[in-house]
């Protein structure tokens, strides 16, 4: 049976991220449709987790990049990098059967999920 990632396992994994619940939720949700696969495939629970928590990292990081610098508050300035070529390395580098790596395609921007307001 397909090992469960929680909010909190990812916001534990991910403690930095600017991403709501809500998208968090939608980006386990995500992970999650690789589960017959790796069901079907004998994965380790221990491999399932890492494999779950690294492909919701690589959509966090894909959509909201990360923070490479900060400057003092009156100075204001916060730089961003996409890091997500880092993580989408390490993923299928561990991803054997190919199960995460089919439900994160980093060449198809239009799975990832954006949220904006004011």
């Amino acid at each position: 049976m397909a090992v469960t990632i929680t909010l909190s396992d990812v916001r534990a994994e991910y403690p930095n991220t600017q991403a709501s619940d809500v998208m968090l939720t939608a980006f386990i949700a995500t992970v999650d449709t690789a589960d017959s696969c790796l069901d079907a495939n004998g994965v380790s629970d221990a491999v399932q987790t890492a494999l779950k928590l690294l492909g919701v990292g690589v959509i966090i990081e894909s959509t909201y990049g990360t923070v490479s610098s900060e400057t003092s508050a009156n100075g204001s300035s916060v730089s961003y990098k996409d890091g997500s070529q880092g993580l989408l390395s390490q993923l299928k580098a561990i991803d054997t059967y190919g199960c995460l790596t089919s439900v994160i395609k980093s060449n198809e921007p239009d799975i990832y999920f954006g949220a904006g307001g004011q």
